[in-house]
């Protein structure tokens, strides 16, 4: 299910806008979510953990502006795909300052929206897969996976460790993370260690030599399969 929120000031558009998006993804579910201001839709995600993948806004709204909830939304949901409406084509050169996927305007809504939602979702599918999205008080974390080196599980804590020396703790167990990275370069090789084959220096009989110099335990329990996993791995059959 794709969660949505559309922004736009004016009840009879907003209305008109969600009906759009309701016949596009049809017979798919969608959940939509209306706002009539942007600090309404920046309060959802920031005080009510509202995660959209899609925001829809208009660039004229009566307590602020479409841009600046971008901007906003860039920050606090990195992984939302945004889409600006407006009946005025002289605000296109500011909303480049924001990343975004398309810019519709209002008159041609028609022709152009479902091109923007076409490629709003290519973008959303490659984001969602090429990043791990952790969930934070203030917003969301993203960590490009090719990046992440080896996962490593204490007491009630996830140490999720990167190639630049950066360490990020989640309380998300290591079985939920290796479910998100759902790639066959993370191996779990232990009870309490995972690690992103593509960082291994050597595979040794109880441990992996990471790339960084680091020393990853391999259990007795998980050798076999983690040495059947590493050939497959390194002869291209995953």
């Amino acid at each position: 299910m794709v969660k949505i929120a559309v922004c736009d000031d004016e009840k009879e558009l907003r209305e008109m806008t969600a009906a759009w998006l309701r016949d596009y993804f049809a017979p798919q579910e969608v959940l939509l979510s209306l706002y009539d201001g942007g600090e309404a839709l920046l309060r959802a995600v920031r005080e009510e953990n509202c995660r959209f993948q899609l925001a829809v806004l208009d660039i004229e709204l009566g307590d602020t502006d479409g841009i600046t909830v971008g901007e906003e939304l860039n920050l606090l949901l990195p992984a939302c795909q945004i889409i600006y409406l407006t009946g005025y084509l002289d605000y296109a050169p500011d909303a480049y300052a924001t990343r975004h996927v398309y810019y519709v305007y209002k008159p041609r809504m028609e022709e152009h929206l479902p091109k923007a939602l076409e490629m709003a979702l290519a973008a959303l599918h490659e984001a969602e897969n090429s990043r791990l999205v952790l969930p934070q008080k203030n917003g969301q974390l993203v960590l490009e996976k090719r990046e992440i080196t080896r996962l490593e599980r204490r007491l009630r804590v996830t140490n999720i460790h990167t190639a630049d020396g950066e360490c990020v703790s989640t309380a998300a167990p290591l079985d939920d993370l290796l479910t998100q990275l759902d790639s066959p370069s993370f191996l779990r090789c232990h009870n309490s260690f995972a690690v992103n084959l593509s960082h291994v220096a050597a595979f040794r009989r109880e441990s992996f030599l990471m790339k960084d110099g680091t020393v990853v335990p391999i259990s007795h329990a998980y050798y076999a399969a983690v040495r059947e996993e590493f050939q497959k791995y390194h002869s291209g059959d995953l």
